[in-house]
């Protein structure tokens, strides 16, 4: 670890100390201080480059754009799911963990706001599909934005992905035959301002 602010001194062409720490000039064939006395190296490298303070939090700021984690799961017998509505930030990372505790197959839809009626009725035109169930009963249409495929019984699924850009209501819904006009909730999405 080079500690900033610390002078580098030469003993001689095989030593020098940094930090209070005695080094041993070493050459190195085949890295970038190939042919050059490590101590020059190591000015030249990373005597300018942030603390180690600096560094961690450089390092932290990167990963402050964490994964908000999201659990919904479906009720027994209900069609419904156990949320009505969660809140994310936008742009962001979002992972939904979808658990299907109930005895049908469900999924669950992200859609444009104010375009439920439409992805709803497109669902039900899936349901006479003869390959409805293949398309998961997933309408082919732009306005969806994020879904997962039908998942069975007592089964799990994870959905990742990043929240959209522009805060509003988003509405989340079960495509499942007969199911989108009561399966169904909000995704809040909020600007970077809402804490």
């Amino acid at each position: 670890m080079v500690v900033r602010n610390e002078p580098i001194i030469s003993v001689n062409e095989k030593v020098f100390i940094h930090g209070g720490i005695v080094h041993q000039r070493i050459y190195h064939g085949n890295s970038p201080f190939a042919g050059k006395i490590l101590a020059d190296a190591l000015m030249e490298n990373y005597w300018n480059k942030p603390a180690a303070g600096e560094m961690n939090t450089m390092l932290t700021d990167a990963t402050e754009e964490k994964t908000q984690v999201v659990q919904i799961r479906t009720v027994k017998n209900e069609m419904k799911y156990d949320l009505s509505e969660f809140v994310v930030k936008a742009g962001k990372p979002v992972k939904i963990v979808f658990e299907n505790p109930d005895f049908m197959q469900h999924n669950l839809l992200i859609v444009q706001p104010g375009t439920l009626e439409t992805v709803g009725a497109a669902a039900d035109q899936l349901a006479t599909d003869p390959q409805g169930a293949e398309k998961n009963y997933i309408p082919e249409l732009s306005e969806v934005l994020f879904s997962t495929p039908l998942v069975d019984p007592e089964q799990t699924i994870e959905l990742t992905f990043m929240a959209p850009d522009t805060p509003g209501e988003y509405p989340f819904v079960c495509t499942f035959p007969g199911h989108w006009r009561i399966m169904q909730g909000i995704m809040k999405v909020v600007g970077p301002e809402a804490s």
